[in-house]
């Protein structure tokens, strides 16, 4: 939040004189890193009981979806914003304390280097209108229109920079300190709603979002609901590798490595490359992540829908503190037939480029606002060299197909016990999987869940252990079937 007198001169009002007068308002102009709390709750309004919050946003995300031609950008200054009213985009009434904010996302009239056209939010509040419906203090839920608590300032401080906030009692009630602070207020308010949504979050649980693409040129983040995050040691992964990663995530979201990034101009973000082969606990480990970080997960899928423009704003758009997580990442581009060394080309059914790709993950378009971004694949050795060179992935993480020593730990996890005879069915158990001569992909931490799962309600060990081979045969069995399905119809792995 800006609040050098909570003006801005970079906006052409022009449009908005049919809704209100801007030059008669207070107007405050919205950092970027805060303007997206306003379509985060816009989103949640859409996806939950619009009720629990007492802003009445629009469903739609706002964003712009049509570029203007010649004439409208020669006809404008350079460097003005103006208000497009198409797609969601433009000015939205919220009743705020007995008066109204007017919500305004404004739309460069140049483009960036990419081609779209930036956006800013910015707020408006009349000099003069109705007096402000005091907030009502204790008792109530920020969420809910009861505003917010008494550290509410401290919140907008350690969200934004350069923030002050206005002590309306110290003011004199005049006309521009009463705008002034019913604009604080409401901002105050999202970000206290959003505070208060992390808070009620319990651990043990994480919300996940998806990316929906609604036409060729617009798409928005959509909430799935709230899911179960896993304890880290339900996840059988190499404890150094694991907890090295860990104390590097935790050690990103210190606000000292905030300061530290933006004291030396490195771009505040961090991804991770999760690599191994099926089954071996990569998508779990992002629910351990996401438990652990105390993070949302956004979950985005390249499929052919998916354009570079569309993905850019999947990545600018983001919810905040989440996991930005992007599977399979070696099913997208194969080598270019003819082409130079490592050049890449979209697989069918992929909608995306690897420069799109690339420019996602760490280019001007990307957004630097903590994201944690998580890449997976099964076949490392398919990736280009450019995907995952150093800056563009801070981190590698190899999940193996489980040894002995692992085995008994996932035994052990399910069939816990300090004494000699717990010992000994893991071992046992261990020893029968890896004894029994199956392949490697068989016998899977995701394949050998299924036989905890078999057992859940068995409370004796030993009938799981006797059930290891049999169970082993019919899953090599069943993989038999469909790879020689596979082969007999010709199908490929990528299309």
């Amino acid at each position: 939040m800006r609040p050098q007198e909570l003006t801005t001169r970079s906006i052409d009002t022009a449009g908005l004189i049919p809704l209100f007068d801007a030059s008669r308002c207070v107007a405050l102009q919205v950092e970027q890193n805060v303007s997206d709390l306003f379509s985060a709750l816009a989103a949640y309004a859409a996806d939950a009981d619009a009720t629990t919050t007492s802003l009445t946003l629009p469903a739609r995300l706002w964003r712009e979806s049509e570029r203007m031609d010649e004439d409208e950008q020669g006809a404008a200054g350079a460097d003005m914003f103006t208000v497009r009213t198409h797609a969601g985009v433009g000015a939205h009434a919220v009743p705020w304390r007995g008066r109204t904010v007017w919500v305004v996302m404004a739309v460069s009239r140049t483009p960036s280097m990419r081609g779209d056209f930036p956006r800013s939010l910015f707020l408006y509040s009349e000099l003069e209108g109705a007096p402000l419906q005091p907030l009502e203090r204790g008792g109530g839920d920020a969420a809910a229109g009861d505003g917010p608590s008494p550290d509410a300032a401290a919140t907008v401080a350690g969200i934004t920079d350069n923030v002050a906030s206005l002590d309306v009692a110290s003011l004199e009630a005049t006309p521009h300190a009463v705008a002034r602070e019913h604009l604080t207020s409401f901002v105050k308010h999202v970000l206290a709603w959003e505070r208060t949504r992390c808070e009620s979050r319990l651990p043990t649980h994480f919300e996940l979002f998806r990316w929906k693409v609604e036409d060729p040129t617009r798409g928005r983040w959509q909430a799935q609901g709230v899911h179960l995050s896993r304890s880290v040691d339900s996840v059988i992964l190499d404890s150094r590798l694991r907890d090295d990663l860990l104390a590097d995530a935790r050690a990103f979201g210190d606000p000292a490595a905030r300061s530290w990034y933006a004291a030396h101009g490195v771009p505040y973000r961090r991804a991770y490359l999760f690599y191994g082969p099926p089954g071996t606990g990569k998508s779990s480990f992002v629910r351990v992540l996401a438990g652990c970080l105390q993070r949302s997960v956004s979950f985005l899928q390249c499929s052919h829908k998916m354009s570079d423009a569309l993905l850019a704003d999947a990545f600018r758009d983001a919810p905040r503190n989440t996991l930005m997580v992007v599977e399979d990442i070696d099913t997208l581009f194969a080598a270019s037939v003819g082409g130079e060394a490592g050049q890449r080309e979209a697989r069918a059914g992929v909608g995306i480029t690897l420069s799109g790709l690339l420019n996602a993950l760490d280019g001007l378009i990307s957004g630097t606002g903590g994201r944690i971004t998580i890449l997976s694949s099964n076949h490392p050795g398919l990736l280009d060299a450019a995907l995952v060179r150093p800056g563009r992935v801070d981190k590698a993480l190899r999940f193996a197909r489980p040894g002995r020593d692992a085995l008994a730990a996932l035994f052990a996890s399910f069939y816990p016990g300090p004494d000699a005879a717990a010992v000994a069915a893991a071992a046992a158990f261990a020893d029968a999987v890896e004894g029994g001569g199956h392949s490697e992909a068989s016998r899977s931490i995701a394949s050998l869940q299924q036989l905890f799962i078999k057992h859940r309600n068995e409370p004796d060990p030993a009938v799981v252990v006797a059930d290891v081979i049999p169970f082993l045969d019919a899953v090599e069995e069943s993989r038999g079937e469909m790879e020689e399905g596979k082969r007999r119809d010709g199908a490929s792995l990528y299309v």
